[in-house]
């Protein structure tokens, strides 16, 4: 994957008269990325499919059967212009948002424990 990642370096991608990338060469672009992207899911999980919506993964649930799960892949498409620096960033600012909550609903979970072993603790005082 990351050889053909890397093969994308070279591709032309035309500039338009507003000085951004010719839609037509983006389009093209961005539909090698999802293959690229698509080829590798599929060599390693069977129930991968590619519409145009996007990539889907269909995971088998023993209770709920089949969930589709949707992979898009688009440009970034504001005008600024992003480093690995500022996808770094944004990565570990995810990351760090999912601890935090994952922590709180860790502290949700043990709080309401706790409320219920009160509870339970009443009722029993209560039928004595």
């Amino acid at each position: 994957m990351l050889e053909k990642l890397q093969g994308l370096k070279n591709v032309e991608i035309r500039e338009n008269e507003n000085g951004k990338m010719q839609q037509t060469d983006a389009n093209n672009f961005t539909n090698e990325v999802r293959n690229i992207l698509y080829g590798q899911l599929k060599a390693v999980y069977d129930q991968t499919y590619l519409t145009k919506e996007g990539i889907y993964l269909a995971v088998e649930h023993e209770d709920w059967g089949m969930i589709p799960y949707a992979i898009s892949v688009k440009r970034h498409t504001k005008d600024l212009i992003m480093t690995v620096e500022d996808l770094e960033a944004l990565e570990e600012e995810y990351l760090e948002e999912i601890e935090t909550k994952r922590a709180k609903a860790e502290a949700k979970a043990k709080e309401t424990a706790r409320k219920r072993a009160e509870a339970e603790a009443k009722r029993e005082k209560a039928k004595k």
